[in-house]
Formats: C-alpha cells, sequence, structure tokens
C-alpha cells in the first residue's frame, strides 16, 4: 500500500477514527542497554543507538545499513503525521501509539503535532508480549478533545496475537508491517 492508497482509505465516509502504531525499533531506547557480560565477553555486541535526543533524524555516523533502516522510519514518520493532518481536515479523530521513551516522539513531524491544540498525551502501561513486567507506552491523540484532562488508563494492559487475550483495558498487536492495530475492550 503507498502513501496515497492511504490518504484514500482514510478520506472514505465510513472512517470516524484512526489509530497509527509506528515501529519503534530505530528510535527505541532498549538499544542503550548493554547486553550481559558473559555474551559481551563472546564478542557478541548488541545494536546500538540509532538516533539520540540531539539526533532525533538519525546518527551522523550510522553506517549505510543503518541510515537505511532510519530513513524508512522517518518517511513512515512522515506519512503518519500527513495522515494526522488530513484526518484532522476532515473531522477524523486520530491516535498515534509508540513507547513513552522512544525517540520517535522527537523526530520533527511527530514533534509538531504535540503543539497543537486539543492533542493530549496520555501514558499507560502496556504489556511486553506476555512478560510479567509492563512497558511504558504512550498514546498521542486528540480524541477528548481540548477541554478535557486525560482519565487515567487502565495500568494493566496486554496484547492479543491469534485471538488469545488477557487482562482489561487497551489491546494492541502489529501486523509486522509497520500497521499497528489496537482495540478496547
Amino acid at each position: 500500500m503507498c502513501s496515497s492508497d492511504l490518504y484514500g482509505l482514510v478520506s472514505g465516509p465510513e472512517v470516524k477514527h484512526v489509530h497509527l502504531a509506528l515501529p519503534c525499533g530505530t528510535g527505541s531506547r532498549a538499544r542503550e542497554i548493554p547486553l550481559p557480560e558473559h555474551l559481551r565477553e563472546r564478542g557478541i555486541e548488541g545494536p546500538r543507538p540509532l538516533r539520540t535526543d540531539q539526533e532525533p533524524m538519525g546518527r551522523s555516523d550510522l553506517a549505510p545499513w543503518e541510515q537505511a533502516r532510519v530513513s524508512k522510519a522517518n518517511e513512515l514518520a512522515r506519512v503518519v503525521a500527513e495522515v494526522v493532518k488530513l484526518c484532522t481536515r476532515l473531522g477524523v479523530t486520530w491516535c498515534i501509539e509508540n513507547p513513552a521513551n522512544s525517540r520517535m516522539w522527537n523526530i520533527p513531524w511527530l514533534a509538531e503535532l504535540a503543539t497543537w491544540t486539543g492533542v493530549v498525551d496520555i501514558d499507560y502501561g502496556a504489556c511486553a508480549l506476555g512478560e510479567a513486567v509492563q512497558k511504558e507506552a504512550k498514546a498521542q491523540d486528540e480524541l477528548f478533545g481540548p477541554s478535557l484532562v486525560a482519565p487515567p488508563m487502565p495500568r494493566r494492559a496486554c496484547s492479543f496475537v491469534l485471538g488469545s487475550r488477557c487482562g482489561e483495558g487497551p489491546h494492541g498487536f502489529s501486523d509486522g508491517r509497520g500497521v499497528g492495530v489496537s482495540v478496547w475492550v
């Protein structure tokens, strides 16, 4: 699907809300966590950070394959921002989801959206694919409007894959192509 197809889909009269979830791999702060010593002693290196707070569009010292990955993620962020602008013009509510501490929020196209009147950030605990610990996630949206203070979100949330689910609250998954889906139950 190209971006013009996506814009056409969003422009349909039946669309009332659009929920977008970017892949977070290039903006993940988990890349800053060193691998356990026993792996480093064997010469195994973990993934290095591809973005910094000072270089949200990608570090200046990236290898060509790293730059290609960051460039693709940047293009997806640009398309997401354009879809959000289209939704706003059409009166369609929208939401963007990503880990709360992701550097993807610092990409200029996405950072600009946070300055809009009526846009709120909602931090909540989301599951980490069956792990006992929840990951801190953030949803940025205009669903609630400018006059509402975002309500506390459920702390218990988890993903569902292949029809299984648990807990109460937001459930979500990615289809592996960078398209995220979220459903409230």
